[in-house]
């Protein structure tokens, strides 16, 4: 990649990191932008008064609080922590597809094994949505569940209010319970392990995919909120105002980005 190809992919990966959740566990978030059913948004006028650019296209109410979107299987699913429901919608229409009960307080969401993994903040449970037919199944980790992510034939759910990192085999349902450091929150899969950011002890765990075994990374900041793909993460360091970019081969961080 080129380098303003690079720096375009920096700037966005630090966009959508430090619009991420807060990490005072708490799980609030600001009221939906706008409660019509479906409208389109006009040209904006720039200061010339000629139509400007259109952002944005479209609006959807999906509940009172809409707590995190995620697009797979072809849909894209919006988890509302009032309403405790995640709603399914047509990518193309912004239709409703599906309704779907979960467990209290809904917000992140993963994809994997046919499923969509919800973590249910207030229930600390993650509720199992299968695409195929919309059905449920409920599962209890730890407490206060933040994070989730799927890798290595499962989901791993942060459980911030214990300190811990629950494993839900996609084949059994059968639950394992990791410690981490205090109050995880962030979770990311990458070079055959998986990365926690432990923002109450202000570490970065790694746990090993397939032993389980859990190491610590010395972060020396503030670790939250993540992106990752195969061999990178990228998190966000909130005490410092940065982006940190770790090779998740090696476990080493290789540079700091200040935003």
């Amino acid at each position: 990649m080129g380098t303003a190809g690079s720096r375009a992919t920096l700037l966005a990966t630090a966009a959508l990191l430090v619009a991420g959740c807060g990490s005072s566990g708490n799980r609030s978030v600001g009221a939906p932008a706008s409660t019509a059913s479906i409208s389109s948004a006009g040209p904006s006028p720039s200061a010339t008064g000629s139509p400007g650019p259109r952002y944005v296209v479209q609006r959807i109410a999906t509940g009172s609080k809409p707590c995190a979107t995620l697009g797979a299987a072809g849909s894209v699913w919006v988890a509302d922590i009032n309403d405790f429901t995640v709603k399914r919608l047509d990518p193309g229409t912004g239709r409703l597809q599906a309704r779907i009960a979960t467990a209290a307080g809904p917000c992140g969401m993963a994809y994997g094994a046919g499923s969509i993994w919800v973590e249910d903040y207030t229930a600390s449970a993650v509720t199992r949505i299968e695409v195929a037919t919309n059905r449920t199944r409920t599962i209890k980790v730890g407490s206060s569940p933040y994070d989730v992510t799927f890798a290595a034939g499962a989901a791993w759910v942060t459980n911030y209010g214990d300190g811990t990192v629950t494993r839900i085999d996609a084949a059994t349902n059968s639950t394992r319970t990791i410690e981490v450091g205090a109050s995880p929150i962030g979770i990311a899969a990458a070079g055959g392990a998986i990365w926690v950011c432990a923002s109450g002890s202000r570490e970065l765990s790694r746990i090993d995919a397939v032993t389980y075994r859990v190491s610590t990374v010395d972060f020396g900041g503030s670790p939250s909120w993540t992106a990752a793909d195969s061999d990178t993460v990228w998190i966000g360091d909130q005490g410092a105002g940065q982006i940190v970019r770790l090779d998740a081969r090696s476990g080493r961080i290789v540079r700091r980005i200040d935003v």
